[in-house]
């Protein structure tokens, strides 16, 4: 099964939505009112005050932080936290779903470093670096599928080795044989190195 999918970065110089990106952000917008909204919108380099206005200018949120137009509830939600703390200090790498056309059930929050847990730079890396995963359901199908953002380090060349690696456990745990993985990976090889999992996933059932 196939999912639209829309990906951009936000670069933290600009503080707010530039032309280019609010062009696909109306569209989206448009989508979500009418017919079935993109699956998935994956970011990067967004910062908190930035991911706040995405989510609530995409829910119809006002200024005074209510919903203007959809007294049943949001229309999307994200998952992921900013690199530098886990809390609102540097950037986001969020995955933003539909609520009305994915359930999720788990996500995970993993640093790549030997130490994934928690926020820091691992190996030769020049920043801390993150990927985001979640595992959600079809609404409509119960079909179950991962989704992926991630931003692999431009500095080291070690630490996006090892950061393939952390990639693929996280993806072989969750058990569920449909992924799809978007992100900045600065690098093209080691990023082809990813589609490994794929033979090795084929070969499972669905759960």
């Amino acid at each position: 099964m196939r999912f639209p999918l829309i990906t951009n970065e936000l670069f933290n110089k600009t503080r707010n939505l530039d032309e280019s990106f609010a062009d696909i952000f109306d569209s989206t917008r448009g989508r979500s009112l009418g017919a079935p909204p993109a699956a998935f919108i994956c970011l990067q380099e967004v910062l908190h005050v930035q991911l706040v206005e995405f989510l609530s200018s995409l829910n119809n949120i006002d200024a005074v932080g209510k919903d203007a137009d959809r007294p049943d509830g949001l229309l999307w939600a994200h998952i992921g936290v900013p690199r530098e703390d886990g809390h609102r200090k540097g950037e986001y790498s969020p995955i933003i779903y539909p609520l009305s056309i994915f359930e999720l059930l788990y996500f995970e929050n993993i640093w790549l470093s030997p130490t994934s847990h928690k926020p820091n730079k691992g190996w030769d890396a020049g920043s801390e670096r993150i990927l985001i995963m979640g595992v959600f359901e079809y609404r409509s199908t119960s079909q179950r599928m991962i989704a992926c953002c991630t931003h692999l380090d431009n500095a080291g060349s070690k630490s996006r080795k090892e950061s393939i690696a952390i990639h693929l456990d996280a993806i072989e745990r969750a058990h569920v044989r449909f992924a799809q993985l978007r992100g900045q990976p600065e690098s093209t090889r080691r990023w082809h190195n990813l589609h490994g999992f794929r033979t090795r996933e084929a070969q499972r059932g669905t759960r």
